[in-house]
């Protein structure tokens, strides 16, 4: 086949050199303000469907899972087998070149990936997903943003699998875009009130304890967190600590290290325990305080205040001794309702003469009551 590109001869070989050089140009000198501005891209206003290719399609990098999904492998073998099922949702931050994933279905994409990887089958590579506009006027707005990370957050907790830590630190993320959307700052109250208008509903209990284990767990035993940490040693470990404070405050006097730098060192000398035992940290914990404080507690009643299970009996044995006189008290209010008079004091009142009491008359009383009347006796 003839390539036309190719020269034959001179003539033709001068008609080369002219196309390429028509082709060759320098760029249109134009400096109106028309000219100059960028033509905006479009993007469809409404959702619809559309196939994206694996280049295109990008994790949301701000997905509240940061750990694998435990059921990562089920999920790929799924979609080898049946293919995908779930068709994930995506949007697209006006200016970026590529889709990112709206509201969960990260870890089916990183299934893709893999299973392209290993088969180079195309139907791992093209698959159809749901467009949804992005809900914003620019790519850095804090709305679309906000509605991103909330449809991850309930996504997840649909399915429930996402850790404790995991969901506080969504929860946190959350907190930072309200904020900057407010302009202030937010109570544990105030943001559950946000979230719930927002279509994610979480009480503010638990708002608080997870800023609190952001706060005093977080730093110290991430990996342990990580790796599943769940809601009652978390209370447990958040319980130890305000124990721990209270009495720490009660006994230190001017020492040149503080309780926060004390409870950091114990809790991360655990962060590579596997399993992790809530007893051997408060053992470190306790270890060190007593250290600290020296002569001035010892570390038996250190114990004593801080252990749970030890603080638990204490509250038992109280709560018995109040029950305990409470049902003292009860039966002395019966046995003294039930207790007869003395047989004595009963025969004194029957016996005591009754007094009755007439009236006095006045003299017209008297004098109007008539005579009696005197019968003769029949002779």
């Amino acid at each position: 086949m003839n390539n036309p590109f190719i020269a034959k001869n001179k003539k033709q070989q001068s008609q080369l050199d002219a196309i390429a050089k028509g082709l060759n140009v320098q760029p249109i000198n134009n400096q109106s303000a028309a000219y100059q501005t960028t033509t905006a891209t479009h993007y469809p206003a409404q959702s619809k469907y559309i196939t994206v290719t694996l280049d295109k399609l990008r994790p949301y990098e701000h997905n509240p899972r940061k750990t694998l999904n435990p059921n990562f492998e089920m999920i790929k073998e799924s979609i080898r087998r049946r293919g995908l099922d779930h068709k994930p949702n995506i949007t697209q931050r006006p200016g970026e070149p590529f889709y990112i994933i709206a509201d969960g279905g990260n870890t089916r994409i990183q299934a893709l990936k893999e299973l392209f990887t290993e088969t180079q089958d195309q139907r791992f590579w093209s698959i159809e997903c749901l467009y949804k506009p992005w809900k914003g006027e620019s790519a850095d707005s804090v709305e679309a943003e906000l509605d991103l990370l909330i449809g991850h957050l309930i996504e997840n907790d649909t399915r429930a699998d996402l850790t404790f830590i995991e969901k506080a630190l969504g929860i946190q993320q959350a907190k930072e875009y309200y904020e900057k959307k407010l302009g202030k700052s937010l109570s544990a109250r105030e943001l559950s009130s946000e979230l719930e208008n927002d279509g994610y509903i979480i009480s503010k209990t638990l708002v608080h304890k997870m800023e609190q284990c952001i706060t005093f767990l977080y730093p110290y035993i991430p990996d342990v967190l990580f790796n599943g940490l769940g809601h009652a040693p978390i209370d447990k470990l958040l319980a130890i600590r305000n124990n721990a404070l209270a009495i720490w405050q009660n006994y230190q006097f001017e020492l040149d290290v503080t309780f926060d730098e004390i409870w950091g060192h114990s809790l991360a000398r655990c962060n590579d325990d596997q399993p992790f035992h809530i007893k051997v940290f408060q053992d470190n914990l306790i270890d060190e305080m007593s250290s600290m404080l020296g002569d001035r507690v010892s570390y038996e009643v250190l114990y004593l205040e801080i252990d749970l299970d030890e603080q638990k009996f204490k509250k038992m044995a109280q709560k018995q001794h109040e029950i305990q006189q409470s049902v003292q008290e009860s039966i002395q209010d019966v046995q003294a309702f039930n207790t007869p008079q003395p047989q004595e004091t009963v025969l004194d009142t029957l016996s005591q003469p009754s007094v009755v009491t007439t009236p006095k008359m006045t003299t017209t009383e008297k004098k109007s009551i008539p005579a009696p009347v005197l019968k003769q006796a029949s002779v």
